[in-house]
């Protein structure tokens, strides 16, 4: 099964996301997209933006999936809008 995993928070400061992560690839090969302060980068694994605010995150997602998954399917769409304090 091939999941998407599109979160609108930095993974590496939420052990919720974290957890909802490590679910995800027990089911199956999970890509995953969120946000970081730091830079963008992309691995096989997943997408890390570089957002500082929310309505960026969605719009720089939006623009990274519309560019980059037009031939690819996936099986299961995981979208998680909660945001970190």
């Amino acid at each position: 099964m091939k999941i998407l995993f599109v979160s609108f928070h930095n993974k590496n400061f939420d052990g919720r996301t974290q957890a909802l992560i490590n679910i995800m690839r027990e089911i199956g090969h999970t890509f995953v997209i969120s946000p970081s302060p730091d830079s963008s980068e992309t691995s096989s694994e997943g997408y890390t933006i570089h957002s500082n605010t929310y309505l960026q995150s969605i719009k720089e997602t939006l623009s990274y999936v519309k560019n980059n998954f037009k031939r690819q399917e996936f099986d299961c769409l995981f979208l998680d809008n909660r945001r970190a304090a």
